[in-house]
């Protein structure tokens, strides 16, 4: 969001949960110590485009989207536009960002867990 606030997702049985916080840091430290490699980067762009894409073509989607937009930015962005700004970011980009924000020794972890049976 335009706020800063991003997450990190991942479910998996309660013993898995060292390994999967030790891969999720580890993924975190990597992205902050060098840039993406260009086709690494060109896959993230398609997925994520790819996502955006089929998203709006549903008017559900597009209308949420859309409204937030214009709560946000006074108006509602153009998806060539959005495509565009996603399509121009390059690997020094990606990697300032990264290390700017997503440092794992900098971050907040929230770990929901169903409580002990009885």
């Amino acid at each position: 969001t335009d706020c800063g606030l991003w997450g990190v997702y991942a479910g998996c049985d309660g013993a898995a949960v060292p390994r999967v916080l030790s891969l999720a840091r580890r993924e975190l430290a990597a992205l902050c110590a060098r840039p993406l490699p260009e086709a690494a980067l060109a896959r993230i762009k398609r997925q994520f485009l790819g996502n955006l894409i089929v998203n709006s073509e549903s008017n559900h989607g597009l209308m949420v989207a859309q409204a937030q937009e214009l709560l946000d930015l006074g108006a509602p962005l153009e998806l060539e536009s959005i495509v565009a700004q996603i399509e121009a970011i390059t690997p020094a980009q990606a990697y300032e960002t990264a290390h700017a924000h997503m440092q794992p020794d900098g971050l907040t972890l929230l770990h929901y867990a169903p409580e002990a049976s009885a």
